[in-house]
C-alpha cells in the first residue's frame, strides 16, 4: 500500500512493505524512491506536511494488540530526525484508520470507520480532537485528504454494492463558509474504477490530488498491484474552491 504527499509536485512520500520512502520529480522524470532511514519498520498510513519538512506517519509498536501511534519526523540540514511521538489525545482516539495534514498542520483523521475529526494545531501541539459533522449516509468513509485550506475533504468508502463489500471509491465533500459540509458525492468513473482508490492527498496549490489504485488489500506479491495516480480537480470542484 501507499500514501502520498507532494510540495509544487516535485516530492511524493509514500510507504511500502513497512517502511517510508521519498522520491522527487527530476527533469528526467521521478528518481528512485530511497528509504528514509530514521524511520523504523512497520509503518502504516504516511503524510507529508505542506512545506514538504514533515513527515506524520502511524507506527504499529503491537501488531498482535492491534496498538498504533501517530509520529512526525523533520527534515534538517543533517537528513530526516528522529521520529517523535504525536501522543495525546490523538492517538486514543484511533488516527490509524488514515489521516492527512492541513497546511496549518491540524490533523484531519478518521476514529473508527466513518467518524471524521480533526485535532487543530495549537503552540505546537494539538491539545483537543473535534468531531467533523459530514452527513454520509451509508458509507463508511475513511483516511481523509483534507485541502491544505480545509476547504474539501476527499475519503474512500466502501462502494455500494460491491462484491463481498470490498472494492472502494473516492468520494468529495466540500466544506461551507458557516463550517457544515456538503453531502459526499462519488467523485466518478475518470477517477473510481473497479477496483480500490484509497489514500486521496491534496495538492499544496489545490491543483491535484494522488491516489492509490489497488486490485486488493493483501498486496501478495504475486498476485495483487498497487500504483500511484494524479489527477488534475479542476473539472471536480466548483470555481470557487479552486
Amino acid at each position: 500500500m501507499v500514501a502520498c504527499r507532494h510540495r509544487e509536485e516535485t516530492a511524493v512520500c509514500l510507504y511500502r512493505c513497512g517502511y517510508i520512502y521519498i522520491t522527487e520529480n527530476t527533469d528526467q522524470g521521478w528518481a528512485v524512491p530511497q528509504r528514509i532511514e530514521t524511520i523504523p519498520y512497520r509503518t502504516g498510513s504516511v503524510c507529508m506536511s505542506p512545506d514538504a519538512n514533515i513527515i506524520y506517519f502511524i507506527y504499529s509498536y503491537d501488531t498482535s494488540q492491534k496498538r498504533y501511534s501517530l509520529h512526525r519526523c523533520m527534515r534538517t540540514s543533517q537528513g530526516w530526525s528522529i521520529p517523535e511521538e504525536i501522543g495525546p489525545p490523538i492517538s486514543s482516539s484511533g488516527a490509524y484508520g488514515g489521516f492527512s495534514v492541513a497546511g496549518d498542520n491540524s490533523i484531519y483523521f478518521t476514529a473508527g470507520r466513518g467518524r471524521f475529526r480533526v485535532a487543530p494545531f495549537l503552540g505546537n501541539t494539538w491539545p483537543e480532537v473535534i468531531k467533523i459533522p459530514v452527513e454520509k449516509g451509508n458509507l463508511k468513509g475513511c483516511c481523509p485528504g483534507i485541502a491544505p485550506d480545509a476547504s474539501f475533504m476527499v475519503f474512500y468508502s466502501i462502494r455500494p454494492g460491491a462484491r463481498d463489500g470490498t472494492e472502494t471509491d473516492l468520494y468529495l465533500t466540500l466544506r461551507r463558509p458557516d463550517g457544515t459540509w456538503t453531502k459526499p458525492r462519488n467523485m466518478g468513473p475518470k477517477i473510481n474504477s473497479r477496483y480500490y482508490e484509497h489514500g486521496a492527498r491534496i495538492s499544496p496549490d489545490k491543483k491535484y490530488m494522488f491516489f492509490n489504485r489497488s486490485n486488493g488489500w493483501n498486496l501478495n506479491h504475486a498476485t495483487d498491484t498497487a500504483d500511484i495516480y494524479w489527477v488534475e480537480l479542476k473539472e471536480h470542484l466548483p470555481e470557487s474552491y479552486r
